[in-house]
């Protein structure tokens, strides 16, 4: 499984890129790419091939509300491929993440996280490869 993680803090992206190291299996290998803002995550998802973006709410450059929007215009447009938005943010109130299900996210991962809550997330998307709409945000 391809990821895009779309992230400012270089802490959180160590902690998920360990965090793949330690469920990753080698049936079920995972790649992630990592972007430090949205304007570089945008140009790295037209440029690469991913099955889905974890896309921090709180990006210096651009609200990752609207990276999430705009990378799912670009897939309704099939100027990228389908995949699966999540947002990974410290903000996790009911109207954040009504909003990110309204804007087309597909998952909700609040801060701070369990390498544990990662893999469930990441396990549910590869499992419901073939129809990812059932994944409800704040699972």
């Amino acid at each position: 499984m391809r990821i895009l993680l779309i992230e400012d803090n270089d802490a959180i992206a160590e902690i998920v890129r360990r965090s793949l190291a330690l469920f990753s299996l080698p049936t079920d290998k995972f790649t992630l790419e990592y972007a430090s803002d949205g304007i570089t995550g945008l140009q790295v998802a037209r440029t690469n091939t991913f099955d889905g973006y974890l896309i921090d709410l709180d990006l210096p450059d651009i609200n990752g509300l609207q990276v999430g929007l705009a990378l799912g215009h670009l897939m309704q447009r099939d100027r990228i491929p389908r995949g699966w938005l999540a947002a990974v943010t410290a903000q996790s109130d009911a109207m954040t993440k009504q909003r990110a299900r309204d804007l087309g996210f597909n998952a909700f991962l609040a801060k701070p996280f369990s390498p544990s809550a990662l893999s469930l997330l990441l396990r549910r998307f590869d499992s419901s490869a073939t129809d990812k709409a059932e994944i409800g945000i704040g699972h």
